[in-house]
């Protein structure tokens, strides 16, 4: 008897790597590092970027389709430090691939794996002690077919058993249904990936284009992070013959994304088929951002629609618009296609998901006295610079490690913290996801109130989200003195309970909150007080809300934020580019 051999399919993240006590000669002799990561299965070599002149590389990058037929075959990662003439091995590992996914799953933030020197290598790199932090988990999503159809199976047998053989067939012809549309849903997301890829690189290439690229990483980042939703339908139903009607009702909903997807698909290929570096025209250049602007938001829709899995689907129904969203996107990336085509320019309004209705803005100033934070003179990253460093900041944001909410940039004076600030928060507000941006200044002491930073965030995510303007003024309407109680306090009311609130009944993509200079606050015991408050505060929320903080490495900070729930980026002086 011949047995099939069947692969299984794995998601593999390359996140960092460090030397132990490494030698101080310098940035410049600092290694240039990259992983190449080989199996017997795997057709080519994969292949993280290279990060120059450093011991602690950051990568965070993600292979979202790694097939393995022999989970026994070890899997074999070698770091590699380019010289001037050639790639030279600094340090090796191998691993079974059902090892590594069995340590991966104890541990969910990833395993560190000591590099050893490989052999008849003389080089002062691979003489150090390295840690490579990597992440493998195997593909169980809700966009897997073949598992969806398993666990149909077995609740068709149960329905059987207990009487309903009928009822029963009819719901697996439904569910089957539902299964090649989710396989079309995989070859369409499958087909816009490989054509993001493809455009990925040009766009940092061609003069005037490099401002469009952060939307193609970001749609890229987000479009990675499906193959990561994991789903089991019979625990989210409660009641499994609860699962069948609740497909049958999503029916028609899902192939409308399917369609979303697939004329997204459509429209960016049409951007493959023209020549970028001859194409430098404003109306191409206004079409171009205009594409890749609704393509970052259509990924924050599908993203969160796929998240919420079935049931939260269903239980959104009823008081939704998400029937109208899809198709708004749909005459959008139409009429975008067309004029990338005809070579005529238009002006279309671009779906937003977090557009905030008109706000009272008078019962809100009044009661809240926000600071007027005029960050329109503040500089921002030139687009050739910090690249690496953004994209990263961009990536953690929008597809964020389950439970960190905060991500934590510091460095010394200088190194460009609040030009990288400005420049991320002026992304967000291009495409309606900033809920706020607020920042200290030292020598502004009318601005140096901790109380008065958090009603001025509050007041900025009313602007930004509806949802959360209405819970706000719910709590104000109840408690004015809300605005004169302790910082927990006013954090827990003004802030983590209205975003709760808000969050709960969008699935709309990230909201998102710049907090700049946390150490130009002159009072040190009111700083802890406002960074343990955000802390506790935004640890029970929603993954999609999201906090950037910035500031220098100083102690009373850092015995606040070095915690599992904090994503910590160092920030060098002397790094320019990435």
């Amino acid at each position: 008897m011949t047995t099939t051999a069947v692969s299984i399919a794995c998601i593999l993240q390359v996140l960092r790597a460090e030397a132990d006590n490494p030698p101080d000669l310098g940035r410049k002799n600092a290694p240039n590092l990259r992983v190449r990561i080989h199996h017997p299965d795997i057709r080519k070599d994969l292949r993280t970027k290279r990060r120059d002149h450093t011991y602690k590389p950051l990568w965070n990058m993600t292979f979202p389709s790694l097939n393995v037929v022999n989970p026994s075959v070890k899997l074999a990662f070698t770091m590699e430090h380019k010289s001037f003439l050639r790639n030279i091995p600094v340090g090796v590992f191998e691993i079974q691939v059902n090892q590594l996914l069995d340590l991966c799953e104890h541990n969910p933030d990833g395993v560190a794996l000591d590099l050893k020197a490989p052999d008849g290598i003389d080089n002062p790199y691979s003489k150090l002690n390295w840690t490579l932090q990597v992440k493998l988990v195997e593909m169980t999503s809700n966009l897997a077919p073949a598992a969806l159809l398993e666990t149909v199976t077995n609740i068709n047998q149960d329905v059987q058993s207990i009487g309903q053989s009928s009822q029963g067939f009819q719901g697996v012809g439904q569910v089957i249904t539902v299964v090649n549309a989710s396989g079309t849903l995989d070859k369409a997301l499958e087909g816009l990936a490989t054509k993001l890829e493809s455009i990925h690189g040009i766009m940092m290439t061609v003069d005037g284009l490099a401002k469009i690229h952060p939307y193609v990483d970001t749609a890229w980042q987000v479009l990675s992070s499906f193959y990561k939703v994991k789903m089991n339908f019979i625990s989210v139903c409660g009641n499994k013959h609860k699962l069948l009607q609740i497909i049958k009702i999503q029916k028609d909903r899902d192939q409308q994304v399917v369609l979303l997807v697939q004329i997204m698909d459509d429209t960016v290929r049409s951007i493959q088929e023209i020549d970028l570096f001859q194409n430098k025209q404003v109306y191409f250049q206004k079409t171009l951002l205009g594409i890749m602007k609704q393509t970052v938001e259509c990924m924050f829709f599908v993203q969160g629609y796929l998240g919420h899995g079935i049931s939260g689907r269903m239980l959104r129904q009823l008081s939704s618009n998400d029937d109208s969203i899809i198709s708004q996107m749909i005459e959008n990336f139409k009429a975008l296609k067309h004029s990338l085509q005809t070579s005529i320019a238009i002006d279309i309004t671009l779906v937003s998901l977090r557009m905030s209705k008109k706000i009272d803005v008078l019962f809100l100033k009044t009661v809240l006295s926000p600071y007027e934070m005029d960050w329109s003179n503040r500089p921002e990253c030139h687009p050739d610079t910090r690249k690496d460093m953004l994209s990263s900041i961009r990536g953690h944001l929008t597809v964020p490690v389950d439970g960190q909410k905060i991500v934590w940039m510091h460095g010394p004076a200088g190194c460009g913290k609040s030009t990288i600030s400005t420049t991320i928060a002026q992304y967000f507000q291009s495409v309606h996801h900033l809920g706020a941006f607020v920042f200290f200044n030292r020598s502004e002491r009318t601005q140096n109130s901790v109380a008065a930073v958090i009603r001025t965030i509050a007041y900025q995510l009313a602007e930004c989200d509806s949802s959360f303007h209405s819970a706000l003024i719910r709590v104000l309407e109840q408690d004015h003195s809300i605005v004169r109680s302790s910082l927990q306090e006013q954090v827990s009311e003004l802030l983590t309970k209205p975003l709760a609130s808000s969050a709960k009944q969008s699935m709309h993509g990230p909201i998102i909150v710049v907090i700049d200079a946390l150490d130009e606050f002159v009072n040190a015991h009111q700083q802890t007080q406002f960074l343990d408050a955000l802390v506790k505060g935004f640890m029970d929320l929603p993954q999609n809300c999201q906090i950037l903080l910035t500031s220098r490495s100083e102690v009373q900070i850092k015995s606040v934020l070095q915690k599992p729930c904090v994503q910590e980026l160092s920030l060098d002086i002397t790094t320019t580019s990435s």
